[in-house]
């Protein structure tokens, strides 16, 4: 079944994966990749939150990462990376015939404080 996936260690900050959610400072961007998610639609429910760039084709390099489950590696993998814009709430969608195909993910945006 299609579903997201952080791979890595240097890319976690922020993401939840128990509450299926990122908190994405503005200015930062993060990286996902979309597992068995060849025919699906990605989208992001208000682009003035993030700004959302979905690799079309397989991404081979992710092919070869440890993480990955034998069945993982079988599928046709999709790079997704948010960068975020503004300040506000929006959910990642990945459908099919307009239906969601993955569990929609929350992105919190917010403003990248420095102490």
């Amino acid at each position: 079944m299609s579903h997201l996936r952080k791979l890595g260690n240097w890319d976690v900050a922020g993401y939840d994966e128990a509450r299926n959610l990122q908190i994405l400072p503005i200015g930062q961007r993060t990286t996902f990749y979309l597992i068995a998610g060849a025919g699906l639609d990605v989208d992001v429910d208000d682009p003035d939150y993030v700004s959302l760039a979905v690799g079309e084709s397989d991404d081979k390099s992710a092919h070869k990462n440890a993480e990955l489950s034998a069945w993982e590696k079988e599928q046709f993998i999709r790079k997704i990376v948010l960068t975020g814009k503004s300040a506000g709430d929006t959910k990642l969608h990945a459908k099919l015939n307009g239906g969601d195909w993955v569990e929609p993910m929350t992105i919190s945006v917010r403003p990248n404080r420095r102490h």
